[in-house]
């Protein structure tokens, strides 16, 4: 390795946050105002419009009390002179140490870089997760919006690689991070997925343009850890594929709309049977109405699902689910279930349903 390399892998270690991107605008703009020592407003103005600084993650690792906390921005997000400073101080600080490693005398600094290679595999592991907290795709700007997402009929490889990490695919994907270090475990863990994922649609096991319960069907059966709120993702979702699939969704769809009224039907049943429900189409039109579904209610189902090393749904969906198994699974569905039905109805009798409250 030559000596230019071991400058930047040591430069690069203590602040990780100076990429490739930020070294190259600073010196464009520092060329540009004939600002080498980074004294001008404008020169940091406009460095900063270029990368837009992150100062919760603008830090020195040796020394990460440096940079005194302070408004950095004003109301209309330009640079406070704190701000300014601040930025000054950091790729200041970058270039001296770039410069004390360059002047350094080669005894000195074989026996810094041998220091730090000697305690690089504890050391680097714990700076490796240092750049990951600090990472953009680690802000809280970069977590997806499921709900938004589920909206859209159909995700490229890339989107569905972002999501199944838990990522915005506006904010983290190839392009965006290009600029990460390759021991970036995040990027081998987005690489390594959207590789499979471009296998399976070459092969045809998935379109290239995925329907959002298809690419989640088809992630766990890859075992891939995927966020809960995607495994929350109605079956029902699969829509419009690409023109020309129309037969393909079709039978997609019904068949897994089939699948869904069976389970709620399942879950109906069950639910009949634990509580004493009477699910019949009569019931429904008594005033009592169908049965609650309370926060006690799911607080037990989920106590005892636990007890059982079960994880469920959050409790959104739990509800969503079980209500939609009430008020959808009636005598009809039931009767698809001769085994599932209510004590009540098995005794030839009806019961008034135990209507619930929240109080309960």
């Amino acid at each position: 390795m030559n000596p230019g390399q071991r400058i930047s892998e040591l430069v690069d270690w203590r602040f990780p946050q100076f990429d490739e991107e930020v070294e190259k605008v600073a010196t464009k703009f520092a060329s540009i105002h004939d600002d080498t020592d980074l004294e001008k407003d404008v020169t940091i103005d406009a460095i900063d419009h270029e990368v837009r600084f992150d100062f919760d993650r603008i830090v020195d690792s040796q020394e990460p009390e440096t940079y005194a906390k302070a408004p950095y921005r004003n109301d209309d997000d330009t640079l406070t002179e704190a701000g300014r400073n601040y930025i000054r101080s950091y790729l200041n600080n970058v270039r001296d140490y770039e410069g004390l490693l360059t002047e350094m005398p080669e005894e000195e600094f074989d026996k810094l870089y041998k220091d730090y290679e000697r305690n690089s595999r504890s050391e680097v592991t714990s700076h490796t997760r240092f750049r990951e907290r600090m990472a953009f795709y680690n802000s809280a700007g970069a977590d997806a919006d499921f709900v938004r997402w589920f909206d859209a009929e159909v995700w490229s490889a890339e989107d569905a690689v972002a999501l199944s990490l838990g990522k915005d695919p506006r904010v983290v994907n190839s392009e965006a991070l290009g600029a990460v270090s390759s021991s970036s475990p995040f990027l081998k863990a987005f690489n390594d997925r959207l590789d499979l994922l471009r296998r399976a649609i070459k092969a045809q096991t998935l379109p290239a343009d995925i329907p959002p319960a298809q690419f989640v069907g088809w992630a766990r059966s890859k075992k891939w850890e995927i966020p809960a709120q995607l495994s929350d993702i109605p079956l029902a979702s699969v829509v419009k594929v690409i023109d020309g699939h129309g037969r393909e969704k079709q039978q997609r769809k019904s068949a897994e709309t089939r699948v869904e009224n069976t389970l709620l039907a399942i879950l109906a049943a069950l639910l009949a049977i634990k509580y004493n429900w009477d699910l019949s189409d009569a019931a429904r039109s008594r005033p009592a109405g169908l049965p609650k579904i309370t926060d006690k209610l799911m607080n037990d189902l989920r106590a005892e699902a636990e007890a059982q090393g079960l994880e469920l749904v959050t409790n959104n969906s739990l509800r969503g689910w079980l209500e939609r198994a009430i008020a959808e699974s009636g005598a009809s569905a039931l009767a698809r279930l001769p085994e599932a039905r209510t004590p009540a109805a098995r005794a030839g009798r009806t019961a008034e349903p135990t209507a619930r409250t929240e109080s309960d």
